[in-house]
């Protein structure tokens, strides 16, 4: 060791020099004592690193007891069950209705294979669907379409069934607005009942809001200065400058109110179900086959302004017309209760509210439909914006699977699902066009 040879060297040095024996005898003690110490720390630092070894393996194993015992609400003198060992376990899904939810869960077995084919989760994270023939009572999850609540029969069997797993969730879904959904469905029955929410709105805990929707567009100088100079409107057709398509006539938005008021002031063409003009038929399934919307609002002879109107003024709920036109040289006049400006610059759309009446956004239609160079900036503006989504884009049901592996061994509950999912998620015609005023009276 460095400390003995340290010693005879001083020893041997000592002799050299010569000397009082007793006072060479007393430093050799001191040295042999500082050694003596040296060792000691040396094999203290062994010890405590050891032992720290130990308390750090003791407080990571407390801590996954901890987890575990939170994860599955059980005493510490309980075994684990065989299933909750392993945190990668499948979460088995059940889709209560399955001809009622079909139009979504189109193949109720092996769907979630894309989430991990494509990438959107780990393969840990498994999810499956249960066969139709097992019983909901093997599933983790149970998924309940909102609208057939009261009317489905299978529904009404599993919500009534007092053989509920007590850690099974259950899943309030769906993609209609509130108004729709309280019209087949009486939701103040069903308070207590649920665990999870899963609407468009996304203050729900899962929820299925197509994210690609939701989008922040943003101007590139290098396109608006490689469009300038082009003259859109020689493309457009003369006469009736305004095309409505719409195949819901009657909404809670009273869009079609608002567009028989424009048309008092200026000529709008309706197609569809809602006016006389059709483009192949007055069937929206034909449209997307028939080209409707790239021919009269994009191709020689189009229309210079489209009335891109929401059926329903709620939050949150913007459909996919908007951003279909974004490709398209028009100009979208839009309504809804999203906010577009958090989306769009004002400069590249037209908003129903930023005008008192329809008489004065048809007379400010006019202005442009007789100003080209004007009419051309909006056209211009709105091409030369590039899109981002606001949130990383995944398919609903892998939302889902990764949900509930967070959640796995909790518990929550939706008290009042008929008040989550109620008025106060939309506004009426009268409320969405009165004026807004400040309150700056809080109470404090």
């Amino acid at each position: 060791m460095k400390s003995d040879f340290k010693v005879s060297s001083l020893t041997s040095a000592l002799r050299r020099r010569g000397g009082n024996v007793l006072s060479d005898l007393v430093v050799i003690a001191l040295l042999l004592l500082i050694c003596f110490l040296l060792s000691s720390m040396h094999v203290g630092k062994d010890v405590r690193r050891a032992r720290g070894k130990s308390v750090k393996k003791e407080a990571l194993d407390e801590f996954v007891n901890i987890r575990l015992d939170h994860r599955r609400q059980l005493t510490t003198d309980e075994p684990l069950a065989a299933d909750e060992e392993f945190p990668e376990a499948p979460i088995r899904v059940h889709a209560v209705g399955l001809k009622e939810v079909n139009w979504y869960f189109a193949a109720l077995t092996g769907s979630f294979d894309k989430c991990y084919d494509q990438g959107y989760l780990d393969r840990s994270l498994r999810c499956e669907y249960i066969q139709e023939s097992e019983h909901f009572t093997a599933a983790d999850v149970v998924v309940f379409r909102a609208t057939y609540l009261d009317q489905s029969p299978l529904a009404k069997a599993v919500l009534e069934d007092p053989n509920r797993p007590p850690n099974q969730w259950w899943v309030f879904f769906d993609n209609e607005p509130p108004y729709k959904v309280w019209k087949y469905s009486n939701l103040a029955n069903y308070k207590g009942v649920f665990n999870l929410t899963a609407t468009y709105s996304l203050s729900s805990d899962v929820p299925r809001f197509d994210m690609r929707r939701l989008k922040h567009c943003v101007r590139s100088q290098k396109r608006y200065n490689t469009l300038k100079g082009i003259d859109y409107t020689k493309k457009k057709r003369n006469g009736t400058a305004v095309a409505w398509l719409a195949s819901e006539c009657n909404t809670q938005s009273k869009r079609e109110n608002y567009v028989k008021e424009l048309q008092k002031h200026i000529d709008v063409d309706v197609y569809g179900e809602c006016g006389p003009l059709k483009c192949g038929s007055r069937s929206l399934n034909t449209w997307s086959k028939d080209r409707c919307h790239d021919k009269l609002l994009h191709q020689k002879g189009s229309y210079k302004f489209y009335l891109s109107f929401e059926n329903s003024l709620c939050k949150d709920y913007v459909t996919e017309k908007l951003w279909m036109l974004m490709k398209m040289d028009i100009v979208p006049v839009v309504m809804g209760l999203v906010d577009y400006s958090n989306m769009l610059p004002k400069d590249s759309y037209i908003d129903v509210r930023d005008f008192p009446s329809p008489a004065a956004l048809a007379n400010y239609l006019k202005f442009l439909d007789e100003n080209p160079a004007m009419y051309n900036e909006y056209i211009r503006n709105k091409n030369s914006l590039i899109c981002y989504l606001k949130y990383p884009y995944m398919p609903w049901e892998c939302t889902l699977c990764e949900r509930m592996h967070e959640l796995r061994g909790t518990r929550g509950i939706v008290y009042d699902v008929g008040k989550f999912w109620g008025s106060s998620q939309c506004l009426s015609p009268k409320q969405f066009f009165a004026k807004p005023v400040a309150d700056d009276e809080f109470d404090v």
